[in-house]
């Protein structure tokens, strides 16, 4: 990915490497790449987006500008469903009501996703496992979303296999 910038900055190159660090929990390197792509097209929802998620895993603090833009997208917008996610990471959509949403398996692996965050960040495993599980299933095996959420459930199965002292519980996870 930072071989392809190289050797071109349109905002697509930029936003492909973007997710490659994203992936890899290089949120410095990806936000960068994702700014550059921004300040060619400020109207990219699908950037803006990831910089917002990028803020709020880091920090838990949403950037405004990102938020704001975010929740002003309605359904005359290719990225509505953007807006709904922000929501959902704000508080303003309970976790449980997002999860009953969705139209397509895209959408719904997206809801699954961001409350699967939700969970990360609160230390439920269990919970964020499963739901990211839903997330990989649901989503285009050739779309961000599917590379994001197995990228987070590999994570997440790291974390709980730490916990096994016992090579015989680690096999047993497994």
């Amino acid at each position: 990915a930072d071989e392809a910038v190289k050797e071109s900055t349109s905002p697509a190159v930029l936003m492909s490497a973007g997710l490659m660090h994203f992936c890899s929990k290089n949120f410095n390197r990806a936000r960068s790449l994702f700014r550059d792509s921004l300040s060619m097209d400020d109207t990219n929802g699908t950037v803006r987006i990831m910089l917002y998620l990028i803020d709020w895993i880091q920090y838990g603090e949403q950037n405004q500008t990102h938020s704001q833009k975010l929740k002003s997208l309605d359904w005359r917008s290719n990225w509505e469903l953007y807006a709904r996610l922000v929501r959902v990471l704000e508080g303003e959509v309970g976790s449980g009501i997002a999860l009953k949403g969705g139209y397509t398996d895209d959408e719904r692996g997206w809801l699954a996703y961001v409350v699967g965050l939700m969970h990360f960040k609160e230390k439920r495993l269990d919970k964020a496992q499963e739901l990211m599980r839903k997330a990989v299933l649901l989503a285009d095996s050739e779309g961000w979303l599917f590379y994001m959420s197995l990228s987070q459930l590999e994570q997440i199965e790291n974390l709980r296999l730490k916990r096994y002292r016992r090579n015989k519980d680690k096999r047993a996870y497994r």
